[in-house]
């Protein structure tokens, strides 16, 4: 599919107008509130745009200036509020604030000069390179049930179980964080696809950088695996789930990895999705095709 110049010239513009917002904050209290929905909408929203930067890399309309001048929009506006969900939050919010703030240092990295600033949960300074890793690692660690990735958790149980149950998106709904199945078809269960969904965005990002390292973890006791957390929902023996239409185009990706028979069926039975609100595994159904 190739895109008519008047689409990529909008592409441009759309991602040149973030670079206008700025002072994200609470109108009444007149200072930044770190619970803001702002900062999911930034990590889900704002990310697929540096994506489509990226493919406009090489075309002589996408100048250095234009590109130099989201670059300081990332590193000085959105960089923050991402990171610090990635470094604070368990659930969801974490999950798309780790992958958005590695994403972020990634395409920052041919400014290796620059440090990107965190102002919580703890002051410091980073270089693209470095937040890259640090955010890589708080990923993995968050699928983590050790009491060293606790995070913000509110129940007693977190990270991906050894079953592949999510208690963190769970609590949000009427069934059991303990449980062996999801009986319901409430918030904790799309809170659940969320969750897989934005992990899987990072999963697959890394893995076309050739670290497969969010895919394959698993821990001792069998635990942060994300191919488990799929089966929980799509392939239990006890109540199964189909992902969402706006959520689905993750299986696309996670099936071409895992090549779970289990996958496979849940897509030919649920499929195939589309690209509505803001998903960040885009895409998933074109770039991934079933074959």
């Amino acid at each position: 599919m190739f895109l008519t110049l008047s689409q990529t010239l909008k592409a441009k513009n759309l991602i040149l107008d973030l670079t206008s917002t700025y002072n994200y904050r609470n109108e009444e209290e007149k200072k930044f509130h770190w619970g803001a929905q702002g900062i999911l909408n930034l990590a889900r929203g704002g990310t697929p745009y540096i994506y489509a930067a990226d493919l406009l890399e090489g075309w002589g309309k996408w100048t250095a200036a234009d590109k130099l001048k989201y670059q300081v929009w990332l590193r000085d506006v959105m960089y923050s509020k991402v990171a610090w969900a990635s470094r604070y939050r368990k659930n969801n919010w974490g999950t798309a604030g780790s992958f958005s703030a590695a994403l972020i240092a990634y395409y920052l990295m041919d400014q290796p000069e620059w440090r990107l600033e965190e102002i919580s949960p703890k002051a410091q300074k980073l270089s693209p390179k470095e937040a890259f890793a640090a955010h890589n690692a708080y990923q993995l660690g968050r699928k983590r049930t050790t009491k060293n990735w606790k995070l913000d958790a509110k129940v007693d149980l977190w990270g991906i179980l050894p079953n592949g149950a999510i208690p963190e998106e769970i609590r949000r709904g009427n069934d059991p964080i303990n449980g062996d199945h999801l009986p319901s078809d409430g918030s904790g269960t799309h809170y659940t696809m969320t969750y897989i969904e934005h992990l899987t965005a990072h999963a697959e990002f890394l893995s076309r950088l050739g670290d497969n390292s969010i895919y394959e973890n698993i821990e001792k006791d069998g635990s942060g695996s994300l191919l488990k957390a799929y089966l929980f929902v799509i392939n239990n023996p006890k109540g199964s789930h189909c992902f969402t239409p706006n959520r689905i185009n993750a299986l696309y990706m996670a099936y071409n990895y895992y090549k779970h028979p289990a996958m496979l069926r849940s897509l030919k039975n649920c499929g195939p999705g589309n690209i509505s609100g803001q998903r960040l595994a885009l895409f998933g159904r074109l770039t991934h095709p079933l074959l």
